[in-house]
């Protein structure tokens, strides 16, 4: 066994997830709730998800203590057994009501008046279970004695033999006042049934301050879903744009694709008509269709280029194809002085969200914008 100054101990998955314990921490402690996949829950800092054992990392040995070597028996028939009711050792039928320590057997009330019926056996010193079998135990230092005593200034328990010639026998102790075990015990229990003002108030003391924490986790999991929010609301305005952008390039695009399928369209016509007229034989109307051939194709030598400077493209930059798109910043999410920001630092925050907005989504509408109030992230 060893005393541990764990001091303030740092959450963690397992024991090698972090290679040095922060700043402002003495130890780590094992957490199975960070198994979990975030969100987290208020659940998450309840009084119900603190484990009833906790293993803890050290990694200072100055903060162990060695103090004892135990080595412990345990026999769990006679764990069982000590639990349930005696039966009388004499008989064997009857509950046993009645310890005699000269026997040092645990008697029915029959048994008990019949074996110290005589002159003799009455001497023997016999002490009813009803007062507590807790309190019948004999003595460590002296095994064949009971030890029917108890010493409020050493806390320890005293047999006859410890009083006469042992520890409590000579010196101070032997001034110390003794009373029975039975006595001690009902009086500890009466104390301990008793209200402990030092208790109560250092119970107030401490849950005080564990519901300071859950009141700072709900803060926390309501900012996150504020922000939440407005990263989705951000989001959807950024493809909104980016599809509206799109669609006016691909217009452009559209409308040079429609000029030159139709003169596409036209060649294939007059060739195709040429074709025809071939087969009909009609020779002037064939060479009149052939002069307005020729004329087609000399017209198609000064057809301009769709994207060449001879062509007047758009000046607004949104409609003009030949310029891409690009992602302006990014979201971070950033730390603020306190949870109870001031409003100075939220409006920053509101006017950092919309220059966003109007510097990635080109003309997005005022109103689509005012859903970024009370903003707490920043973009880069």
């Amino acid at each position: 066994m060893c005393k541990a100054a764990v001091g303030r101990s740092f959450c963690c998955s397992s024991a090698d997830e972090l290679k040095e314990i922060p700043e402002g921490y003495q130890s780590l402690f094992i957490d199975e709730m960070l198994s979990k996949e975030p969100p987290y829950s208020l659940a998450f800092c309840s009084e119900e998800s603190i484990p009833a054992s906790v293993e803890y990392v050290i990694k200072d040995r100055q903060l162990l203590l060695p103090l004892y070597l135990v080595e412990v028996e345990w026999d769990p028939q006679e764990e069982k057994r000590s639990r349930q009711t005696l039966s009388c050792e004499n008989c064997e039928k009857a509950e046993a009501v009645m310890y005699c320590q000269a026997d040092t057997a645990h008697l029915c009330a029959l048994c008990d008046k019949e074996i110290h019926a005589s002159k003799l056996a009455s001497r023997h010193s016999r002490m009813p279970l009803e007062k507590g079998l807790h309190c019948i135990v004999n003595c460590r230092l002296h095994p064949e004695r009971l030890a029917e005593f108890f010493c409020p200034t050493c806390h320890v328990v005293v047999c006859l033999s410890c009083k006469m010639i042992g520890h409590h026998s000579s010196g101070d102790a032997a001034e110390h006042p003794l009373v029975s075990v039975p006595e001690a015990y009902a009086s500890v229990v009466s104390a301990s049934n008793s209200p402990d003002p030092i208790i109560d108030e250092g119970r107030k003391s401490v849950l005080k301050q564990f519901n300071r924490v859950q009141a700072k986790a709900e803060v926390i999991l309501s900012n996150a879903s504020q922000i939440r929010e407005q990263l989705s609301k951000a989001y959807n305005l950024a493809l909104a744009d980016l599809d509206q952008q799109i669609a006016k390039k691909l217009r452009v695009l559209r409308g040079d694709a429609f000029l030159f399928g139709r003169l596409l369209q036209g060649l294939g016509r007059s060739a195709e008509f040429l074709r025809y007229l071939k087969v009909g034989r009609d020779a002037p109307l064939f060479l009149l269709s052939w002069h307005h051939y020729l004329q087609a194709k000399v017209s198609m030598s000064v057809i301009p280029a769709a994207h060449s400077s001879a062509v007047a493209r758009p000046t607004d930059p949104s409609l003009c194809p030949d310029t891409l798109l690009e992602l302006k910043g990014y979201f971070s999410i950033n730390p603020i002085n306190s949870l109870a920001a001031s409003s100075a630092t939220l409006n920053s925050q509101i006017t950092m969200a919309k220059s966003y907005h109007s510097a990635l989504l080109k003309k997005v509408p005022d109103q689509q914008s005012e859903g970024a109030d009370r903003a707490l992230f920043s973009h880069h």
